[in-house]
């Protein structure tokens, strides 16, 4: 089962929501002095990819044809979790082989793997054994909060060991700012800790790993806590990071290159960037989800929003360093529909998008 993440609600009708909509003009782009730079002084290239969580797949036939499609449409990069709670279930033994299986057949594709810090076994965090949403539990008593992040620090520095040489970008958590993957409830103290433990452990394994915030969804608004506030509070604790992860899903599917007031949107990325630099912190950004619902506003319209959102990305957002779509493939549940390719495996019209663009950049 995948990772709960943040999708649009179900929308109105296109010509319904532009009634609400106010199309960007005069936006906060992004000036190309301040794009993300090397510590040589070059300009960082994007990569683009796409969200796959193969690390949940029990069946290698399975991973295997999810791999084939992302090469297929030449991906560059596959985002995928790393489950404590399945590698290490029961304390003191590892098996490593799905996520072994996964990157080694992901590099063989020449596809880089990026690996989401997230969820943590009952047994260490106290929640509930043997429910779906157990593994995001966080413990909220501070002796056991913090022996928590001990073990949890314990755990990532075998991890980063364990794919030194073949995982170089991880990302700490998904969506901690909603209460789905930080339950009880999100915490950006708690987080600020958590953080800054696991960059270190990364860091004093593999000096070179890059290391971003966990993606965090919708920059203002009806939300736990919004991603602007967040971001914010980690800031007013001095935490020190590289890069920011962010989920720029619009509200109700609604296109990329339009603006609509109090909701979300795809150009909360600049948003982003700009309260970064008005904190004189000019750190690369990662896009690591955002995509459109086919079964929402069908597969024309969604190949239309995301070329849209690709050339956007190339031409606006130059601080963003690695875009990963959400999602490669549609769940066979139907719950997530925004997939390049439909349960089947059979290409949308979004496919052949992101692949002309990819080999185009």
């Amino acid at each position: 089962m995948p990772t709960k993440h943040y999708m649009p609600v179900a929308g109105a009708c296109r010509s319904r929501l532009l009634l609400g909509l106010v199309v960007l003009v005069g936006m906060s782009f992004a000036d190309p002095a301040s794009a993300a730079v090397s510590a040589t002084g070059l300009q960082l290239k994007t990569q683009f990819g796409v969200h796959q969580d193969l690390t949940y797949d029990g069946y290698d036939w399975r991973r295997a044809r999810g791999i084939d499609a992302a090469a297929s449409i030449h991906a560059q990069i596959s985002r995928n979790s790393l489950l404590w709670s399945r590698i290490e279930a029961t304390p003191g033994t590892y098996d490593w082989s799905i996520p072994d299986s996964v990157v080694d057949s992901l590099r063989a594709r020449g596809i880089a793997t990026l690996f989401v810090v997230v969820g943590s076994p009952s047994w260490i965090n106290g929640g509930p054994a043997g429910t779906s949403d157990s593994q995001y539990y966080v413990p909220t008593d501070p002796q056991k909060f913090s022996s928590w992040v001990k073990a949890y620090t314990r755990f990532i520095k075998a991890a980063v060991a364990h794919f030194k040489g073949r995982v170089s970008k991880w990302e700490v958590w998904n969506e901690e700012n909603e209460h789905f993957t930080w339950r009880p409830q999100p915490n950006v103290s708690q987080y600020a800790k958590f953080f800054t433990a696991i960059r270190s452990a990364i860091l004093s394994v593999d000096r070179n790993a890059q290391i971003a915030v966990g993606g965090m969804t919708d920059f203002c608004c009806d939300l736990d806590i919004p991603g602007s506030t967040f971001l914010k509070g980690l800031i007013a604790q001095r935490v020190k990071f590289d890069n920011v992860a962010i989920h720029p899903y619009p509200t109700d599917n609604h296109a990329p290159d339009v603006h609509w007031q109090w909701h979300a949107n795809f150009d909360d990325i600049a948003a982003y960037h700009d309260l970064l630099l008005a904190a004189k912190l000019n750190v690369p950004i990662w896009v690591t989800e955002w995509g459109w619902s086919s079964a929402r506003i069908g597969e024309t319209l969604q190949a239309d929003y995301l070329g849209r959102s690709l050339n956007m990305l190339r031409t606006l957002y130059p601080y963003v360093t690695v875009a990963t779509y959400f999602l490669a493939v549609d769940d066979e549940g139907g719950e997530y529909t925004a997939g390049l390719f439909d349960a089947s495996y059979s290409p949308k019209p979004a496919a052949a998008v992101f692949a002309d663009f990819v080999t185009s950049s």
